[in-house]
């Protein structure tokens, strides 16, 4: 993540496990959070039952769909 840092990317989503972890810039360093920069009004627990159920689809085809589920989100 160091490297991330020095490039200034504010924000890394990392899954593993059927975990999200946000981490966002402070400083040099990352600290983990629960609120995304990005997605300030959803919660991010919510993600993980979406992640899981279109996992098989392929990334491009869950991007896709992840675009739309935020649309309905924040509507």
């Amino acid at each position: 993540m160091p490297i991330y840092a020095r490039l200034g990317v504010l924000e890394i989503w990392r899954y593993d496990k059927g975990q999200i972890k946000i981490y966002q810039l402070q400083g040099e360093t990352y600290a983990e959070t629960d609120i995304s920069l990005a997605f300030p009004l959803i919660q991010v627990q919510q993600i993980i039952p979406f992640i899981q159920q279109h996992r098989a689809a392929g990334k491009k085809a869950m991007r896709r769909a992840f675009r739309e589920w935020v649309r309905l989100q924040i509507e």
